[in-house]
């Protein structure tokens, strides 16, 4: 069953006829904390050597920015809403119920 494909010899089943020392062996899934962590020092320096660029950059004062108002915004519709439930079960139930 061969065939050409693009000049060369095209065999569907040509995988078969790998040898074993490079046959495709799929490997299995490590479990998670199998590799050990890296050193504290380590990320330590990494992350200290970024933050001073990202502070700087005016992208992620933008997002960050962003970020506060979104915060107060969400704390401002909870306090809201839980305003609103109050009222209702002071309405409704006639006060918070007793403990």
């Amino acid at each position: 069953m061969s065939a050409q494909l693009i000049g060369f010899p095209y065999d569907p089943f040509i995988l078969f006829a790998i040898p074993t020392s490079c046959s495709y062996r799929p490997q299995t899934p490590t479990p998670a904390g199998s590799y050990p962590s890296p050193p504290l020092e380590w990320l330590q320096t990494i992350v200290e050597e970024v933050w001073l660029t990202l502070q700087s950059h005016p992208a992620y004062a933008t997002v960050w920015g962003l970020h506060e108002d979104l915060y107060n915004q969400a704390s401002q519709a909870e306090a809201k809403l839980l305003d609103t439930l109050h009222d209702i079960q002071t309405i409704y139930e006639g006060g918070p119920p007793p403990l």
